[in-house]
């Protein structure tokens, strides 16, 4: 484990690409957590608390591991060891994080806010919002 303290983002880049794992053990109920984006466009998976907006960009099994807040620090720890010691996982893990931070691009974000705006004016939007991964709800940024 390295805690490279503030770094560049080209550092912040390698640092990240060359990670088997990103952990946010984060309690706090994050906004979102960009530096799980940041991971997963490098293919790093992450494993976070299922707190806040984490679970906008972190799926369960699909990008890395959710763990529910109540499992403390056994669970946690479980899910950062099943990835590690599972390489077949942990593959899996990283394609999907690829895929994940795909779903974010800025082109994707624009056309997301573009459909918004224009629905919001009453304006014929070409396409409906997309649902989101879960199924959750319709993600205006998800393509």
């Amino acid at each position: 484990m390295k805690l490279a303290g503030w770094v560049s983002p080209e550092e912040r880049d390698r640092l990240l690409r060359d990670a088997m794992i990103l952990a946010v053990p984060s309690r706090w109920p994050e906004p979102f957590g960009l530096v799980g984006l940041e991971a997963a466009a490098c293919g790093t998976p992450a494993v976070a608390f299922d707190t806040g907006g984490i679970r906008d960009w972190l799926l369960d099994d699909e990008n890395g591991r959710l763990v529910p807040p109540a499992s403390d620090v056994d669970g946690f720890s479980d899910a950062l060891i099943e990835i590690l010691t599972k390489p077949a996982l942990h593959a899996r893990l990283s394609a999907g994080a690829r895929a994940a931070a795909a779903r974010f691009t800025l082109e994707a974000h624009v056309s997301a806010l573009t459909r918004v705006l224009m629905h919001a004016a009453g304006m014929p939007v070409a396409a409906p919002p997309i649902a989101d991964p879960r199924g959750t709800h319709p993600s205006p940024i998800s393509e």
